[in-house]
Order: C-alpha cells, then sequence, then structure tokens
C-alpha cells in the first residue's frame, strides 16, 4: 500500500469528520433543543471514557497486525491472538451493556439535571446510549486489523459514508419523526451497528477464518509481552483522557443540561455531533 495515498485518505477523513461535525451542530441545536444537545454532549463523554476499557488493547493489536502483514510466518500467531481478543471484546460488550443498563435509571435522574426533558425519554436515551457505545467499542480491534493492514484508504472511504449519515443522516432523521430525541439514539445505534458490520466483514477477509480457528499453543508466551506494550499504551491514554475529559464529567453532574449542551465548544474540544 502506498504510503502517501494512506496519509492522503488519513488527512480527508479527518478534515471531512472535522467540518461536517461543525456544520450540523447549529441544525443539532435547532431541531433538538439545547438540553438535548446537552444530552448528545453527554453520549460524547460516555464515548471517550469508555476508550479507557480498551486498556491499549486496540493499539497494540494494531502493531501486531503490521507485523503479520510484513511477516506472516514469523508472526503466525497473530490470526489466534485475534480471534482470542475479539471473543475477550464481545464478552466486555456484553458484561458493558448489563452494567450500564443497570446504571441507566440512576444516571438519567440523579447524575444528570434534565429540567425539561421527560424523564422517561431521558432513560430510554441513557438505555440506547449505553447500547451504542459498547457497539463502537467492540469495533476497535477490528478497525485496529485494518489499520495494521494498511487499509486506510479503504476505512476512510467506509468512514465518509458513516460521518456523513451519523451527522447530516442525524439531520435528516430527527426531522422525520415526532420524537428527535430518541430518534437521533436511535439512529446512531443503527449507523453504528452498520460501522461494525463493515468492519468485521473487511478485516474477517484480511484474516482468514481458517487461520482464526487454528490453535497455537505458542499463543501464552505472546500474550505477556502484548499486555506488556498494551498496559504501557493504556498508561499514556489514560493521562490524556483524564486531563482533557475530568471537567466535562464533572460538569456534567454540576450544570443542567441546557447550560451543558454549550461546554463542549470549548476550544480543545471536538464538536459533540462527532460522536
Amino acid at each position: 500500500m502506498s504510503i502517501k495515498r494512506n496519509a492522503i485518505a488519513n488527512y480527508v477523513g479527518q478534515i471531512y469528520l472535522t467540518l461536517s461535525g461543525i456544520l450540523v451542530v447549529p441544525l443539532y441545536i435547532q431541531h433538538l433543543g439545547m438540553e438535548a444537545y446537552g444530552l448528545v454532549g453527554f453520549f460524547s463523554i460516555l464515548l471517550t471514557w469508555l476508550q479507557l476499557l480498551d486498556a491499549g488493547v486496540s493499539t497494540t493489536l494494531m502493531r501486531e497486525a503490521a507485523h503479520y502483514r510484513a511477516n506472516q510466518a514469523e508472526f503466525v500467531w497473530f490470526p489466534a491472538l485475534f480471534a482470542t481478543l475479539t471473543r475477550f471484546f464481545l464478552f466486555s460488550t456484553l458484561v458493558l451493556v448489563v452494567l450500564g443498563w443497570l446504571a441507566t435509571p440512576w444516571i438519567a435522574t440523579h447524575w444528570l439535571d434534565a429540567q425539561h426533558l421527560p424523564a422517561s425519554d431521558v432513560v430510554v436515551a441513557m438505555a440506547i446510549m449505553v447500547i451504542t457505545a459498547a457497539i463502537r467499542w467492540r469495533t476497535s480491534p477490528y478497525r485496529s486489523v485494518i489499520v495494521g493492514f494498511e487499509h486506510q484508504v479503504w476505512l476512510n472511504g467506509v468512514n465518509l459514508i458513516i460521518t456523513t449519515l451519523r451527522t447530516f443522516g442525524g439531520v435528516l432523521v430527527i426531522q422525520l419523526f415526532p420524537n428527535p430525541l430518541l430518534t437521533f439514539f436511535i439512529w446512531q445505534l443503527l449507523v453504528s451497528i452498520a460501522e461494525a458490520a463493515c468492519c468485521i466483514w473487511k478485516s474477517c477477509q484480511l484474516v482468514p477464518r481458517a487461520a482464526r480457528k487454528e490453535k497455537r499453543d505458542d499463543l501464552k508466551g505472546v500474550l505477556k509481552p502484548f499486555i506488556r506494550f498494551a498496559l504501557s499504551a493504556a498508561f499514556s491514554s489514560a493521562v490524556w483522557t483524564f486531563i482533557l475529559q475530568i471537567d466535562r464529567l464533572v460538569l456534567s453532574k454540576t450544570l443542567p443540561l441546557s447550560e451543558y449542551g454549550s461546554f463542549p465548544w470549548s476550544p480543545r474540544q471536538r464538536p459533540v455531533s462527532c460522536c
């Protein structure tokens, strides 16, 4: 794969992600209202903090995928490692969904301060958020494999479509149905399912099923350095997330959602519509 072509694809994808997020913010506020938009901002926090549970696994998997692509004979154990990690992510996703659902009523009624939104709508929206965030997190290892195999052009092509559906598509659907808040989060869930399906399909093409099902006796010896590298990557990610996001988390508790909706627009924050 051409390094130049991959770099251009990455730049185009990031620029489009940022611009589309900025352009739809006024439309979201217009059709959702500032209080509902504050709930969207809380969703972006949920996605960001959930990445801490990744513990550097996706970053390390990307590195190992690149090694496997360069020398399959030496890194023959990679497909088995990939299969093991996908099972781990699947189990973790189920646990997250169950715990998230149990915590949803408390978060909706005791943590968030929704003064005008119906409490039932906030609870349902939170439940959908939990499922969507879990699916997004579940997709991480598959995206890592695609990047490790240097298929950034394909991945950014999918990202352009998904971003368009997630942002401009979101603006369209909330105008078509009577409850824009729940419509927005249901739409985000459907788009995330489509994104996950694309990434799973592509990564399974890159790492054939037969190779993934092969049992490797040397896998335990591989896991120790893998975990060590993953934890080192996780530490820097955790520090960075804590520094940039702790204020948003605290203010989601102390501010009403109607005021909190404007907070993510500080200069160092990504537009919450990019969630």
